[in-house]
């Protein structure tokens, strides 16, 4: 196996001289794959496939540095699970601004949009088959927390106030200020068809016998305790 390069610069001096090249390399790819279309467009195929050949150099240049400082976690199949939400998601916002493209009269740049979409769906497909054969199932650990993206939803797993004051979210770049920890939910069961017991419904914490105990019909609010540390969410309210 290949010694990993992860981490390496991240936290020493190296560091933001290796992120201000990953993101020239990231824009190096965006501006040759441009130059390559606008060649095309001028009947340069020869040029456009020099471009296109630096761009694709560019984006593994841009995926080296990232590596060196880290900037995606090593343990990378929950930040693939956020991606393949999000590329299935891309589908219907690729194809709805292609809708618009379209209404101010830009057919073939909107054309070429409904097939970007489509290929969004199509990397939420082939992500999907990936996280199936190789995501291994396993919960955190309890004493690990976990913080969650409220925009991309991505979670990361740890002590994020470790993290320098400018880490930012790796799918959607949200700085670290805006994740929110991310609330443990534990399921229970208590009696079926739509009952539980009235001491439970008050808080469950009255002293045995200060109340007299029946059965009350419940409904989904009834359910749902909230202790300050956790939510407890009770499984069964079919009958309320």
């Amino acid at each position: 196996m290949t010694e990993s390069l992860h981490g390496l610069t991240k936290g020493t001096v190296l560091e933001p001289a290796i992120k201000a090249v990953a993101a020239a390399e990231a824009n190096g790819v965006m501006m040759y794959y441009a130059l390559a279309r606008l060649a095309k467009e001028q009947g340069l195929d020869d040029a456009a496939e020099t471009f296109i050949e630096a761009a694709n150099q560019e984006a593994v240049h841009a995926g080296f540095y990232a590596t060196l400082n880290g900037k995606y976690p090593k343990d990378f199949w929950g930040l693939v699970a956020a991606v393949q939400k999000a590329e299935v998601a891309g589908e219907a916002q690729v194809k709805s601004l292609a809708d618009k493209v379209r209404a101010s009269g830009f057919t073939a740049a909107a054309d070429e949009m409904e097939i970007f979409a489509k290929q969004e769906g199509h990397h939420g497909i082939i992500l999907y088959e990936l996280l199936k054969k190789y995501s291994a199932k396993k919960s955190t650990p309890p004493a690990q927390k976990v913080y969650v993206c409220p925009v991309c939803g991505y979670e990361y797993v740890g002590d994020i106030n470790a993290e320098p004051d400018d880490w930012t979210c790796p799918l959607c770049g949200q700085p670290k200020n805006a994740f929110k920890a991310k609330i443990q939910i534990k399921a229970v069961r208590f009696y079926d068809g739509g009952f539980m017991l009235k001491s439970f419904a008050c808080g469950g914490g009255l002293p045995e016998g200060s109340i007299k105990e029946e059965k009350l019909r419940s409904s989904l609010q009834n359910y749902v305790i909230d202790t300050g540390d956790e939510i407890i969410l009770v499984e069964n309210f079919g009958n309320s």
